[in-house]
């Protein structure tokens, strides 16, 4: 019994006063207009921004393929901006310092921190799953060879016995 919505903004706005007296929230706004910049410092950082995307949905499992496709194929810096910073794992005033960045180019230059953050994370994860699994393959190899010379030791014959055992039966 979980309804779901998905709000997507269409413009950028400033609150300009908040207007009390009824119910509902209402406020005066104004448009913030969205500026294209298309310098080679954004194409680049746009660019930068996609292909540690890609890196991060090469690792995580979890993102749609249609996701990357999308991603990949946006033209528009702000709006690929905007959805990257929908889409990473970040905190909700990370997502407020990307939204109230005044430029273009400081809005890709954070989220290209953010990618990068995102990214060193999934490879430490990975590294530390990789540790993990080698640790317990290391333990599963050497609990199975003891056990073989258990079983070889006793189709020979031959009692292996512990030096408290040993003792023990001395003593007796």
């Amino acid at each position: 019994n979980t309804v779901r919505i998905l709000v997507r903004g269409l413009k950028r706005v400033k609150l300009l006063n908040l207007l009390t007296g009824s119910p509902e929230m209402t406020g005066t706004i104004e448009e913030i207009p969205d500026i294209q910049d298309s310098s080679i410092e954004c194409a680049a950082m746009a660019k930068n921004a996609q292909r540690l995307f890609q890196e991060i949905i090469s690792m995580s499992p979890n993102f749609p393929e249609d996701l990357k496709v999308a991603i990949m194929n946006i033209d528009d810096y702000s709006r690929l901006a905007d959805l990257l910073a929908d889409t990473i794992n970040i905190s909700f005033f990370e997502k407020l310092g990307l939204l109230t960045a005044s430029t273009l180019n400081e809005r890709l230059h954070l989220i290209t921190i953010l990618l990068n953050r995102e990214v060193e994370v999934l490879h430490l994860g990975s590294a530390i799953q990789s540790q993990v699994t080698s640790a317990m393959t290391q333990a599963h190899r050497e609990f199975f060879l003891k056990e073989q010379l258990k079983a070889i030791k006793k189709e020979l014959g031959e009692q292996e016995t512990s030096p408290d055992m040993a003792n023990f039966k001395k003593r007796i």
